[in-house]
């Protein structure tokens, strides 16, 4: 591959923000997934907006969140927030089952999950939300 096929590869590359509390749940997470998408890393609600407009002339293109996280909000409360500034959808992933999928489909997320995450069912996920929000 040259230079300018690697460049324009980036530049086409989807762009994640992958909000994770657990270190090591994160770390595994961004070394699988930044080899096919640009990764933006927070682990608490405040780190995730700080981490979204950290380049406000191209936010992430997809959020993918735990639901619990620490402090006071929540992974819904993050998604309802991103959507309404930056227009994006969301992938939440819960270690509980969903019981009203109404709440995620209403704060925006257009997928969830249950852990452990199956990778190849996050990769599917995230390359259907990806194409449907390009």
């Amino acid at each position: 591959m040259n230079t300018a096929t690697a460049v324009a590869d980036r530049a086409n590359r989807c762009r994640l923000l992958l909000v994770e509390d657990h270190a090591d749940t994160r770390d595994m997470l961004v070394r699988l997934l930044s080899h096919r998408f640009d990764v933006l890393v927070a682990g608490c609600y405040e780190t995730a907006m700080t981490a979204a407009a950290s380049d406000p002339g191209a936010p992430p293109d997809l959020l993918i969140t735990d639901v619990g996280l620490p402090g006071g909000r929540d992974g819904l409360a993050l998604m309802r927030e991103l959507r309404d500034r930056h227009h994006i959808p969301g992938i939440a992933v819960t270690g509980y089952e969903v019981v009203s999928a109404e709440d995620f489909r209403a704060a925006g997320f257009v997928r969830w999950l249950t852990k452990p995450i199956r990778f190849d069912e996050l990769l599917k996920a995230i390359d259907d939300a990806c194409a449907a929000n390009v």
